[in-house]
């Protein structure tokens, strides 16, 4: 463009030209710097891809592992959400329950309070199991938790099968007269003898009006009073029950002498009479045990009491001689099978002369013939297969032959005297064979290797000192 002036001119066109030709110069400088600032974009640009291009094989399993994170963290994050839900719903439900069942639980454990205060036998037993208890200091409190699990069996099978059966004499126009003996082993009898006649009591069963128990057993006696009669502090028992005078025995909780013996023998003797009087007959039934129990070798076998001790052994057998039909119960641990009197002490170590009580010998009942076998009778426990004493339990019931009954030969009074034995499966003991042992061998004079080996069938060796220390 020329910027040559011409004349005549004026001077404000001359100042328009001059303008346009700065800003066209303005344009173009800003054109060549923008030209300029693209180029080294364009470079930057390349080179970075160029970079990419590169370095490809390292950023590609970045960005993807990036991607991996991400989608990782998302996932976790939707988890925990998921998470704090169902936890907040947990926490409502639970809340929502807790209302529902305080209610419920306020009302249980009002209710056994109630009853822990009520009925303080579970204090009672864990005093005796810690040898705490009333009886702690006697040979009774000492054995009153060997074979606790089979006596309270015994008991409760029993029990009922006796019931049954003198409810029968009952109705065939007798008096019945539950003679009982003192003993760990009879002692539960008492507080279920006394607990169903309160039940008898209540659905009004007049039959437990005949039957009498008559007894030398203290503790017995005083379990019978807490049992035995309804929640009344002026109630009476339900269930008569007459305790023989005599000397008491602390060893055994027992009354003995010649004075129960005598008063064992005038109370039957008046009993029978009183009944002829009433147009009825008198049934003595006989519930006996001994510290150990052999079978006889009379006809048919019968189970022996033996048992020693100041009057023990006397009164047992003036109540064999004033029943007529006695039961010796027994767990199966104190049974001996093809074991006379005098080869018994010798397998536990006991003989005349001995200077501690404890190792004095056992005596047994005197004249067992044929007459007085027919109304003894073993009410005992059996084994299952793989227990220790199965084999024993085998042995038993063939040393007693056919007389083993059933539940309904049993309380069939069609040929009285004469009931049967009888043996209550029993499987309440412990898996380890150790601890199954010592159960079933509480006394320590039963744990020697060739006693309970040749006399119980028993194939282990003994147990270690420290072991049987344990129990």
């Amino acid at each position: 463009m020329s910027t040559k002036l011409r004349k005549g001119e004026p001077m404000k066109s001359i100042r328009r030209k001059i303008g346009l030709m700065a800003h066209l110069i303005m344009l173009i400088s800003c054109a060549t710097a923008i030209a300029e600032e693209a180029t080294k974009k364009i470079d930057v640009s390349q080179r970075i891809i160029n970079g990419i291009i590169d370095n490809i094989y390292v950023l590609l399993p970045a960005l993807i592992g990036l991607a991996i994170l991400c989608l990782d963290l998302k996932l976790r994050w939707n988890i925990h959400k998921l998470r704090v839900k169902e936890h907040e719903e947990r926490m409502s439900w639970l809340k929502q329950e807790s209302i529902i069942f305080d209610g419920v639980s306020r009302e249980i454990s009002d209710k056994v309070a109630s009853e822990l205060r009520s009925n303080t036998r579970w204090a009672q037993d864990a005093l005796e199991r810690a040898k705490l208890g009333p009886y702690a200091q006697t040979v009774f409190g000492e054995r009153l938790n060997h074979f606790r699990e089979e006596k309270a069996t015994l008991c409760e099978h029993f029990t009922p099968i006796l019931f049954d059966r003198c409810r029968r004499h009952v109705d065939s126009g007798k008096h019945v007269f539950l003679v009982i003996d003192s003993g760990t082993t009879l002692f539960p009898f008492f507080e279920k003898f006394g607990a169903d006649a309160v039940t008898a009591r209540f659905n009004e069963e007049d039959w437990m009006k005949s039957i009498t128990l008559v007894t030398n057993n203290l503790s017995g006696v005083e379990s019978l009073i807490r049992y035995g009669r309804v929640q009344d502090r002026h109630s009476s028992l339900e269930i008569r029950c007459h305790l023989l005078p005599g000397t008491p025995l602390p060893i055994y909780s027992a009354l003995t002498g010649r004075a129960t013996n005598s008063a064992l023998r005038k109370f039957a003797e008046d009993a029978g009479k009183d009944a002829k009087k009433q147009g009825k007959n008198a049934v003595f039934v006989g519930l006996v045990t001994g510290n150990w129990i052999r079978i006889s070798e009379t006809t048919p076998p019968c189970p022996v009491p033996l048992a020693r001790g100041e009057g023990h052994l006397e009164f047992k057998t003036t109540l064999i001689s004033c029943c007529d039909e006695v039961y010796v119960v027994a767990p199966l641990g104190k049974v001996f099978v093809n074991t006379s009197n005098r080869e018994l002490n010798d397998a536990l170590g006991f003989q005349p002369g001995a200077r501690a009580k404890d190792n004095e010998p056992y005596s047994e009942i005197d004249g067992v013939d044929n007459k007085m076998a027919a109304k003894l009778r073993l009410i005992s426990t059996s084994r299952t297969d793989k227990r220790l004493l199965f084999a024993h339990s085998a042995v038993v019931e063939n040393a007693l032959g056919h007389s083993v009954g059933e539940t309904e030969n049993f309380v069939d009074i069609s040929n009285f005297p004469y009931g049967c034995h009888l043996m209550f499966p029993f499987d309440d003991l412990p898996d380890d064979p150790w601890r199954q042992f010592m159960t079933e061998f509480p006394h320590p004079a039963t744990r020697k290797s060739k006693l309970f080996q040749e006399r119980f069938q028993v194939s282990m060796s003994r147990p270690t000192r420290s072991f049987q220390d344990r129990f």
